[in-house]
């Protein structure tokens, strides 16, 4: 099969932006990418970048200022604005003003491209609905008001009516803003499962640059008006990541791939004990309180961290003697009386 038969979306030397006024302003030059189905995208970027702007250039909601979005090897602006609901669901940050409507009811609008506005659910159009639903885990939720349902809940409410569309592919504009930890890696998890179990082809953009890098199988990442490209290992290890968020304070560490506060380390401090996960977080918290750690057994100060059994202590060890401390919370508390 040539490479010709496998993209689903292809952009050619697209130029994206706006316009104010009669200037146009560029966020987006020269790009060249293709996307093949059941790929899981991640768009990442700094504030401003132009993430929204692509997406909405890439669902036809805004004209590119120059180049080309082609779907299905046809240029997008050629379809008919319902030809193209039906193969493109957009879920956009817009606040929903919903409250008065049921979550089925809501979910039931990706149906509107079959149906029109004033058409009737027939037996197949509620079968997809339900099975929308249930694929995001809200089978539950759909008699309750959209307003008396949570931030997660809504958001996969959200997701569920445009997987009610029945399109091939998806675009999601910040999917897990304002959501708690657990609400936004479930949410990652949907995502790669309809990717995996449904075929669906999926490109958001997000702030979750740790979860996109575990759960997505290809980075966008712009950069100066560019797109750099490829799985999310390719950019840690080129080293992309790091040059384009690491700043005076926040670098990126390539092993685990997180971003951490640059420290400025003051006092050393010795670390001893057997390798272990609780040895590992004690390492953390001494540099997160500004010690270099250094591997001299005669050091002093000195941490040792001691487990015997299913019990840990942290011995600490200074010139006038040691102290055995039960967490370590007690263990910085004493750090920092010394450090003043």
């Amino acid at each position: 099969m040539s490479n010709e038969q496998k993209h689903i979306v292809r952009l050619e030397n697209l130029k994206a932006g706006y316009k104010k006024g009669r200037s146009k302003i560029s966020l987006l030059e020269s790009v060249n990418i293709e996307v093949h189905p059941g790929e899981l995208i991640a768009l990442i970027g700094r504030n401003g970048s132009g993430k929204s702007t692509l997406l909405r250039t890439l669902c036809g909601l805004q004209e590119p200022l120059s180049g080309n979005v082609l779907l299905y090897h046809t240029y997008i602006r050629k379809y008919a604005i319902s030809e193209r609901a039906r193969k493109i669901a957009y879920v956009s940050t817009d606040t929903i003003h919903a409250g008065h409507m049921k979550v089925k009811d809501l979910v039931a609008l990706g149906r509107t491209p079959y149906t029109g506005w004033l058409g009737k659910l027939s037996w197949e159009d509620n079968a997809i609905v339900l099975e929308a639903m249930e694929g995001v885990g809200i089978v539950d939720k759909q008699h309750e008001f959209i307003d008396e349902i949570s931030d997660g809940e809504r958001q996969r409410t959200m997701i569920a009516r445009a997987l009610a569309q029945n399109t091939e592919l998806i675009y999601l504009d910040e999917p897990t803003a304002f959501l708690d930890v657990i609400n936004r890696f479930e949410i990652f998890h949907l995502l790669q499962y309809l990717t995996r179990d449904k075929g669906k082809t999926i490109i958001f953009s997000t702030h979750d640059i740790h979860a996109a890098l575990a759960e997505a199988d290809g980075i966008w990442l712009i950069e100066n008006k560019n797109i750099k490209y490829g799985a999310p290992e390719d950019l840690i290890l080129s080293g992309e990541l790091e040059g384009i968020f690491n700043t005076e304070k926040v670098q990126f560490d390539q092993r685990n791939a997180s971003f951490t506060i640059k420290k400025i380390f003051g006092d050393t401090i010795g670390l001893e004990g057997d390798e272990s996960i609780e040895k590992e977080w004690t390492a953390k918290a001494l540099e997160r309180l500004g010690y270099r750690i250094e591997k001299d057994k005669d050091k002093i100060p000195s941490v040792h961290v001691l487990k015997s059994g299913e019990k840990t202590i942290w011995k600490l060890q200074k010139k006038s003697g040691s102290v055995e401390l039960k967490n370590i919370y007690e263990l910085s508390l004493h750090l920092r009386k010394m450090l003043n």
